[in-house]
């Protein structure tokens, strides 16, 4: 192949300006909370690997647009080495950490308000979540949970902001927006609980959009090759411009959507394709998740229609910024982090882009080939690098997702949603409690047992014996004492068994 269809193939931008701008009104503030977790309460879910990673490339991309930003993560040393920008302002992922922020920037919101503008409130957790034992969601934070309804009452419901976006990396992520449903719940409780419950529905915070993911594992999904969370990785490649399928510079939740649809469909193996539910702010279902033209000092990088295929970018530090597959005919725009340097790379190309002078310049001459990589490969990576990205994201995949998918049922309802349950749960302090009387009761019942047998014996050898009186008298008593023991280990046995079964079905 030759390299001259390569030259002029990247446009260049300057840092503040897409070639493809158009008017656009005037942009919302932004703020902005992450909370990126590797750890679990009580370490009772294996440590994450790519969490803080994650946290700090959304710290990263949104602080483009916003300087109301907070990081609440422990980052490890490679990651405090390749972002140390993030590094240096991150707070512990702790609920005290995470309440202070809010308070400070929701404080801020309200005088925004005030002030008659418009803003975009983002809250972006990757990590754990896990189940409590009604099948209500909860996220962990570092020593203690952040549950659904702390979530509602907490964070949604005091948020003043104009329009809130949500995006959950996380297990069970569904059911932190979404109840499983309580069968008869009406019957039982009275009005105040259920209006409560009403509350904790989506459709009753119509300014809310949300993002989030889920798999027939439910599990959360990490890959070496991005070092990061696959849909994380997913989502912000959407946003900055790969999903952009009108052009106008904004990415709707339509469009993620579809993006991050088109990026898994071709996954073979279930347990490693993510599904995503993306559900617009119903005050207005075409807000757009990040617009570019929200974005301060961004550089901008064209990719034409010639290069179709898969592709990604990675900058000077190894960080993987993107992933993307063109159809024909699709000319990509990209809004990057400023890097010295960028790589825009398939599985045989790479072609070096540098900053001069402001500018991302695309050094055709300096095209070279590299060799595929080489990697062990188990079940799901195999099925991860066969399917991820394999097919084509253009007009016609996001026409046929969005048409094909208008008729499916709202899983966001304000309706109860009944969920299928996979995977263990999580004992409850209750059950616990009944296990623990059970233990109990068999061990003292096992103890009475043979002081039964033991008084047995002594009956059996004083109904047999022959000696003076006073031995005689011995072995009786004793005996007698092994039989009232045996009679009060047996009945403590039962009492322990009986409150283990009330404790379990109380």
């Amino acid at each position: 192949m030759t390299m001259a269809w390569l030259l002029g193939a990247v446009l260049l931008g300057a840092p503040t300006m897409d070639p493809l701008a158009s008017d656009v009104s005037e942009p919302p503030e932004l703020y902005a909370v992450i909370v990126a977790n590797n750890l679990s309460v009580e370490g009772e879910l294996p440590q994450l690997r790519y969490a803080d990673d994650d946290g700090a490339r959304w710290y990263e991309l949104l602080s483009l647009g916003t300087d109301n930003i907070q990081l609440l993560s422990v980052l490890d040393v490679d990651t405090q080495r390749r972002h140390p920008a993030a590094a240096r302002g991150a707070l512990t992922p702790s609920w005290d950490e995470l309440e202070r922020t809010l308070d400070s920037l929701f404080a801020k919101i309200e005088k925004a308000r005030a002030r008659g503008r418009r803003s975009s409130f983002y809250f972006v957790y990757i990590g754990h979540g896990s189940l409590s034992a009604d099948g209500a969601g909860s996220m962990h934070l570092l020593g203690s949970y952040l549950t659904r309804r702390m979530f509602f009452e907490r964070i949604l419901e005091r948020s003043p902001a104009t329009t809130n976006h949500v995006i959950i990396d996380a297990c069970h992520a569904y059911l932190m927006v979404a109840s499983r449903g309580s069968e008869g719940t009406e019957a039982r409780i009275d009005l105040a609980i259920n209006d409560f419950i009403a509350r904790e529905y989506l459709s009753a915070y119509p300014n809310t959009g949300v993002l989030l993911a889920t798999s027939s594992s439910k599990e959360v999904h990490e890959w070496s090759r991005f070092q990061a969370g696959i849909f994380s990785h997913e989502v912000r490649s959407a946003l900055i411009g790969a999903a952009d399928i009108d052009r106008n510079r904004a990415v709707t939740y339509d469009e993620v959507e579809a993006f991050v649809a088109a990026a898994n469909i071709a996954v073979g193996d279930p347990n490693a394709r993510l599904e995503v539910y993306a559900r617009p702010p119903q005050l207005n279902i075409n807000e757009p998740v990040l617009a570019r033209g929200w974005l301060r000092n961004a550089s901008v990088l064209v990719v034409p229609e010639r290069f179709t295929g898969r592709w990604w970018l990675e900058d000077e530090r190894g960080v993987r910024f993107a992933d993307f597959h063109s159809s024909s005919n699709e000319r990509l725009t990209l809004s990057l982090v400023p890097q010295d340097m960028y790589y825009l790379r398939n599985a045989s190309r790479e072609v070096p882009v540098e900053t001069q002078d402001g500018a991302l310049v695309l050094r055709a001459d300096r095209l070279a080939q590299i060799d595929a990589e080489t990697f062990s490969r188990g079940a799901s990576i195999r099925a991860l690098e066969e399917g991820l990205f394999a097919v084509p994201y253009g007009q016609s995949f996001y026409r046929g997702y969005v048409a094909s998918n208008r008729t499916k049922p709202d899983v966001f309802s304000s309706e109860p949603v009944e969920v299928s349950m996979k995977g263990k749960k999580r004992w409850s302090g209750r059950q616990w409690a009944s296990v623990g009387l059970f233990a109990a009761s068999v061990g003292v019942g096992t103890l009475g047992a043979y002081y039964a047998v033991e008084a047995n014996d002594r009956a059996e050898r004083y109904r047999n014996a022959i000696g003076d009186n006073q031995a005689l008298a011995n072995l009786r008593r004793k005996g007698k004492e092994a039989e009232a023991l045996s009679g009060i280990m047996l009945g403590v046995s039962g009492g322990l068994a009986l409150s283990a079964l009330l404790t379990l079905v109380w």
